[in-house]
């Protein structure tokens, strides 16, 4: 990318520049670049410049060693050894414990009619919403080096909003909502006891045999999230039963089975008609169709899509055989 060359050119030079900076505290990070996304809805995301990006992995160099060994197991997201794929795994271990083994309702017509209760939930506007005074706070406990929390400070202050929010997309904030969320991951371990319990950035569930506990959970939840100013949103935050399914990280999730959600599909759809329309056009050849189809593949086998993937493999291949 040209950023990254231009930088590379003097590469020595400018990072004797940064560290100079970092030294004598005169470091300031230039304005982010903002650009709207959809996937599919709508999001805004705001790029740092290159050089920040360099400070923003020095910091979680520095930090991520020390928390990692405090953070749960069940946090999913950004960490190594964890993700998606992890996550579903973990999520049908709690599902069996949650419903007895499987155990069946009564008059239950097939064997995807499970006993047991989710309380699936998300915090409102996340993003926008961490207050740094707060964040600060949780990370003085464990960091007592003063450069390092100006430094963060630093980092946080450049935002539109210079008490709260964060930028979706540098690599500081994604490890950022880990810490600040910790705490919440232990108020549910550890006070609340829930063991099946499992977060993926802002998104988390408890699964329970018991509606009754999910909703005092839920209650006591809503009350703690005000000391770390934040809130749960009241439409995505639901308690059912299991056997309706699950809605979780792409996939609609039953006891015996998961499902891609509609709109992941519809997504690859979407990118599937580009691909075809580049391969006419001469832009690219069969196998990069292949291997898009097969990073995609990697992804949706997780899932019962056999028959789905069957499909368009033979629709790809129909269509290069014909544009030949």
């Amino acid at each position: 990318m040209p950023y990254v060359v231009d930088f590379e050119k003097n590469k020595e030079l400018n990072l004797l520049k940064l560290k100079n900076e970092l030294e004598t505290f005169s470091y300031k990070p230039s304005p982010l670049k903002k650009f709207i996304i959809q996937d599919p809805k709508t999001r805004v995301i705001r790029k740092s410049h290159f050089r920040d990006r360099i400070v923003h992995h020095a910091i979680v160099n520095i930090l991520e060693p020390i928390y990692e060994k405090i953070f749960i197991f069940d946090s999913y997201a950004n960490r190594i050894s964890k993700g998606t794929i992890a996550a579903l795994k973990r999520f049908d271990n709690f599902k069996r414990k949650a419903s007895g083994g499987g155990a069946l309702l009564k008059n239950a017509k097939n064997n995807n009619l499970v006993k047991g209760y989710i309380l699936k939930a998300d915090i409102k506007h996340f993003f926008d919403s961490v207050n740094h005074e707060v964040l600060l706070d949780i990370l003085k406990r464990k960091i007592k080096d003063k450069r390092v929390i100006w430094l963060v400070s630093i980092v946080l202050k450049n935002f539109p909003n210079k008490e709260k929010g964060m930028p979706l997309g540098n690599m500081t904030s994604q490890f950022f909502a880990n810490v600040y969320l910790n705490e919440l991951d232990y108020f549910i371990k550890h006070k609340l006891r829930m063991k099946a319990y499992l977060r993926y950035v802002d998104d988390f569930v408890i699964l329970y045999e018991s509606k009754e506990v999910l909703n005092v959970c839920k209650d006591k939840i809503s009350k703690y999230l005000k000391y770390l100013k934040l809130e749960l949103h009241k439409d995505k935050t639901k308690i059912f039963s299991l056997s309706k399914g699950t809605n979780l990280l792409g996939f609609r999730i039953f006891y015996y089975y998961r499902l891609l959600r509609k709109r992941n599909i519809n997504q690859f759809n979407k990118r599937l008609e580009k691909l075809k329309e580049e391969y006419k056009d001469g832009l690219i050849d069969y196998e990069q169709i292949i291997a898009s189809l097969q990073g995609w593949f990697a992804y949706a086998i997780w899932a019962n899509t056999y028959k789905l993937r069957k499909s368009m493999l033979r629709e790809v291949n129909e269509f290069t055989s014909s544009s030949s």
